[in-house]
């Protein structure tokens, strides 16, 4: 090995070569020309110079066709020995090769140019490409002491495209690929010793700029720091992660994030923790502290998050969409929500909203959760088994104390008004949300006390019923039940869900005035059917009027049956 140090270097390297050179030698000085070598398979040419004394002087300039350096260098050099190795010589070196591999990179056009000067180690440029990406890398480092000290380090990347750049960084961070496939404008600089390496990074990546600074501790490792990023449009910085459609329910805006970050890395994986984050992003107001566990089966997050407004989307407006179950093996979660203001897309607003959401091995579940809803406090438990075939969803929870403004979900038949309780436990199978439907199966109980019914007049109907002549009397019952509201003291009823369907076991209405009402039948919950018949008894020992209200719960169907009772009018 010709006395060179070669711990670390692989024995299948380096097993053959030749060429030729010319060599002058002249007092106490070496000069190697025309050097045309071949090792393994790579070609190399150049020529140098060795002067002898005291502190020998190598000068090389050196042309490669291809360098793999897996085997050459040793993942962990001995940096007190590669010191003491250095240190007895210097160098004045210039490399340039043109396919250059290292851990599975593949860079072309690489060049270095440096010197080595009593036991100084100066990296005056290291630029190399990788596809669409220009790197290039300065500094000097002290060689000559325990540990090395480094000063003036400079990276700088740039290019029209850089995925290139996440070969640099862990596996889990292929996820950004779709972030990096811009533009790229990046620059760090730092220096210290390898416990204490001051560095400051910014730069932007297509919109995104980007500004950090930190300490690092290279051989624990370990680090801390800042980061901030801003980007002036979030629903195009978060569309790639988030889906197209995250403007709908976003909202317009910019993206700022601001954190104070400390991780480490053991055993294989790493730790980053952001004591303080604010976020911002469209509709979005946040803040929190979280932590990311990386080496494990999957990513696992953890923290609280407090947003002030919260928008999130709404999987009811496109029910035949399939769900993203797949993103729920991508990670664990275990979060705390707090926020102030929670707003699905097209829904309800929640206010005060609580509760814990746990993801594990693909399985979610919202614990604990409560918000206030018109007046009223939601509580309730969900759980979304993503891995199971077909995908099972179970919920349990009670609505208590609620106020109803208006209508709720502005149907020919709807509660326009009151104040009621409810409770609920359903499962479902589906991989969307009207598969969910269609499969739906469990049971659901409410009572509304104070409120106004929409889709019939009770209160006309009893007053019809009561008109002595006939004629009149069957116009004004048609009218009743034709349309318009009804004031009702209380309203109860419950609901047993099985296949999609929703069937009364139980619905009746009072009125003030003692008059009642009763409905039976079934609602498709897929298909948002109704096939439902209510009745009333607007006359003591008279038989009943009724409705049919059948087809889409839009634009029902309705069938009045009014013969019986016309005909025990007509016989009175």
């Amino acid at each position: 090995a010709l006395g060179l140090p070669l711990t670390g270097t692989d024995p299948a390297r380096l097993r053959t070569g030749e060429g030729r050179f010319k060599l002058a030698l002249q007092d106490n000085q070496a000069e190697i020309s025309d050097l045309n070598v071949t090792v393994d398979d790579s070609r190399l040419s150049g020529a140098g110079v060795l002067r002898m004394g005291a502190r020998p002087a190598i000068g090389l300039g050196l042309t490669m066709d291809r360098l793999d350096l897996d085997g050459l260098v040793p993942a962990q050099p001995d940096w007190a020995q590669l010191g003491s190795t250095l240190a007895g010589f210097d160098l004045n070196l210039r490399l340039a090769v043109e396919h250059l591999g290292w851990h599975g990179l593949a860079a072309q056009r690489a060049t270095l140019d440096m010197t080595l000067e009593k036991g100084r180690f100066a990296l005056r440029r290291l630029a190399l490409r990788l596809d669409e990406l220009e790197l290039a890398l300065s500094g000097s480092v002290a060689l000559g002491g325990a540990p090395p000290r480094f000063s003036d380090l400079n990276l700088e990347a740039s290019g029209t495209s850089g995925p290139a750049l996440l070969a640099l960084l862990p596996t889990e961070w292929t996820t950004l690929t779709p972030f990096v496939a811009q533009p790229i404008a990046l620059r760090l600089s730092g220096g210290g010793t390898p416990e204490a390496l001051a560095l400051k990074a910014e730069g932007d990546v297509g919109e995104l700029r980007l500004e950090a600074s930190g300490t690092l501790d290279v051989r624990q490792p370990r680090g801390s720091g800042t980061l901030t990023l801003r980007h002036p449009g979030a629903p195009r910085l978060l569309g790639p992660l988030l889906g197209p459609d995250v403007a709908d329910w976003l909202g317009a805006g910019s993206f700022s994030l601001i954190a104070n970050l400390n991780g480490n890395v053991q055993n294989g994986g790493g730790t980053v923790t952001a004591e303080h984050l604010d976020l911002v992003a469209g509709g979005l107001r946040s803040r929190g502290q979280l932590s990311l566990a990386l080496g494990g089966a999957r990513p696992r997050l953890s923290g609280r998050i407090a947003a002030e407004h919260l928008p999130v989307p709404n999987p009811a407006l496109q029910p035949a969409e399939p769900l993203p179950l797949a993103r729920l093996s991508a990670l664990d979660v275990e979060l705390l929500l707090e926020a102030h203001r929670m707003e699905p897309l097209g829904g309800p607003v929640f206010e005060q909203v609580s509760g814990r959401i746990h993801l594990a091995d693909g399985t979610l579940r919202l614990e604990e959760m409560q918000a206030k809803l018109g007046g009223g406090t939601l509580r309730a438990d969900l759980v979304l088994d993503g891995t199971a075939s077909p995908p099972r969803l179970s919920l349990e929870g009670q609505f208590t104390d609620a106020t109803i403004g208006g209508p709720l979900f502005g149907l020919p038949f709807d509660l326009g008004a009151g104040r009621g309780d409810a409770s609920a436990k359903l499962q479902a199978t589906g991989h969307s949300l009207a598969a969910m439907l269609a499969t739906a199966s469990g049971s659901l109980d409410f009572t509304v006390k104070d409120g106004v019914l929409v889709g019939f007049d009770l209160t006309a109907l009893q007053a019809a019923a009561g008109l002595p002549d006939l004629t009149p009397a069957e116009t004004g019952l048609r009218r009743a039940f034709s349309g318009g509201a009804t004031a009702f003291e209380r309203l109860q009823a419950r609901m047993t869900l099985a296949e999609g369907r929703a069937t009364l076991t139980e619905a009746k209405l009072t009125t003030e005035g003692g008059g009642t009402a009763t409905a039976t039948g079934e609602i498709e919950l897929g298909r948002r059917a109704l096939d439902l018949r209510i009745a009333a008894r607007p006359v003591a020992d008279a038989p009943e009027v009724g409705l049919r209200v059948t087809g889409p719960a839009a634009s029902p169907q309705r069938v009045l049956e009014l013969a019986p009772f016309l005909r025990w009018r007509a016989e009175r």
